[in-house]
């Protein structure tokens, strides 16, 4: 039988631009295919399934009884003589159909091939329209009961299946994800049931799309306003438009300070929104003004999408062994790395990341404490080998240590968190809309 294969067509989308607003590829309309299913269709089928069975099981009983009746002169002389003669001719009709209604299955039955079939199939045929029965048409009555029943028993079962999977009318991502889940369910065996209806609907992702524009669009008449106060644990100035709704959103430059113990801290944040994300430059200072003088400073890059982009550092007058450059291509780190001082678990990094963020080649971690050389080689982002060396003794084990881990926990907490613990980064860089200053 033929594949349902048009079951599993991507749909295309056609982009309708006349009287539409220009969303870029966003079509505003969609062709949606549609999958009606004939329930009605379907349980008639069943019911003809069950005539057809029940037929053939009347058709066993008069040939069983037939056979029954071989060797016994009386019985046989005595059946003959009270016989229903219309009844008898529509079990003779029935039971040459039954021959050929599967020609495999009675083939299987006569055996041979060309003439030699042939004539068995004759001679079969002659017998059964005399009334006679034969044991190999008791073999082709009782095959084909079998089959039909198995069929019935399957179809009863796609069909309750479909009671409670499917719906009169369905998507077709909807029709294709029961098929999916349910491989009892085969497509040949329904598609006799189905139509398939293409509708032209409004694009929900356009409508969403459109109704951001708008609101965009409406954003942007509105008027700057000015906030100076207290924030926090601080005091911050920025830039916000009010929304009719009361909404306040972040646009333009966000400044914020912190001072602690009198003036020995002063902590600043630096940066600009564009509709309340974060975007462009933004620098965190950290300044000690004790008995030995710091300053500690955090630059951040972000796409227009509020992600990390381009160069993020950062940088600490007095330990230089805690200087960092990362760079990211919207949100992930990319880049080679050398050298990198891991404070916590006190070892050296060197690990390189594609532009996809994926860690590629042989990473390394040599750790300060105790003279071991970890080595982990990566391929798709993936590690393939890891293996441990002492660079003292040359001493080979096995082992991985978890060189990305690492290499993120310092970025993680060095670079792109406040250096004080004390402070909130909720301060420093509202997320408003933005996402969270993060790695992905």
């Amino acid at each position: 039988m033929k594949k349902l294969s048009f079951l599993f067509v991507v749909l295309n989308l056609h982009l309708l631009s006349f009287g539409q607003t220009d969303l870029g590829n966003i079509a505003p309309k969609l062709n949606v295919e549609y999958v009606l299913f004939d329930f009605q269709k379907f349980n008639d089928e069943i019911e003809n399934l069950t005539k057809f069975h029940n037929s053939l099981k009347s058709l066993n009983s008069w040939y069983d009884k037939k056979q029954g009746l071989k060797g016994n002169v009386g019985a046989s002389l005595s059946d003959k003589l009270n016989r229903n003669k219309e009844e008898e001719s529509v079990m003779i009709k029935f039971a040459l159909a039954i021959i050929n209604y599967d020609n495999e299955l009675t083939h299987s039955v006569l055996q041979g091939e060309g003439d030699d079939y042939q004539s068995r199939l004759n001679k079969l045929i002659e017998k059964t329209q005399k009334g006679k029965v034969t044991p190999e048409l008791g073999q082709i009555i009782k095959m084909n009961t079998k089959n039909v029943a198995n069929e019935l028993k399957k179809t009863n079962q796609i069909f309750n299946i479909c009671l409670h999977k499917l719906k009169d009318k369905q998507t077709m991502a909807e029709f294709n994800s029961v098929l999916k889940n349910n491989p009892n369910i085969l497509a040949d065996s329904l598609k006799d049931y189905i139509v398939i209806e293409t509708v032209e609907e409004d694009n929900p992702e356009y409508e969403e799309a459109l109704k951001k524009k708008k609101e965009k669009e409406a954003l942007a008449t509105l008027p700057h306003q000015k906030y100076s106060g207290k924030f926090g644990d601080g005091y911050a100035e920025y830039s916000y438009k009010e929304a009719p709704d009361g909404e306040r959103v972040y646009d333009g430059k966000y400044f914020y300070k912190e001072v602690l113990g009198g003036n020995d801290y002063v902590i600043t944040s630096e940066g600009q929104y564009k509709d309340d994300v974060r975007s462009g430059k933004w620098v965190w200072t950290y300044k000690y003004n004790g008995s030995v003088k710091s300053v500690e400073t955090q630059v951040f890059n972000f796409d227009e999408n509020g992600y990390l982009h381009g160069e993020v550092s950062s940088t600490d007058s007095q330990y230089k062994k805690q200087n960092y450059k990362i760079i990211f291509n919207h949100g992930h780190i990319i880049g080679k790395y050398t050298n990198i001082w891991d404070e916590k678990d006190r070892g050296y990094i060197n690990i390189e990341f594609d532009d996809n963020g994926e860690v590629v080649g042989t990473a390394t971690y040599k750790r300060e404490t105790r003279p071991f050389m970890h080595y982990e080689t990566y391929e798709n982002g993936k590690i393939v080998s890891s293996r441990v060396v002492n660079y003292e003794t040359g001493d080979k084990a096995q082992g991985s240590w978890g060189i990305k881990e690492s290499f993120y926990g310092v970025v993680n907490r060095l670079v792109l968190s406040p250096h004080a613990t004390w402070l909130k980064k909720r301060n420093m860089s509202p997320d408003r809309k933005s996402p969270v200053i993060a790695i992905y």
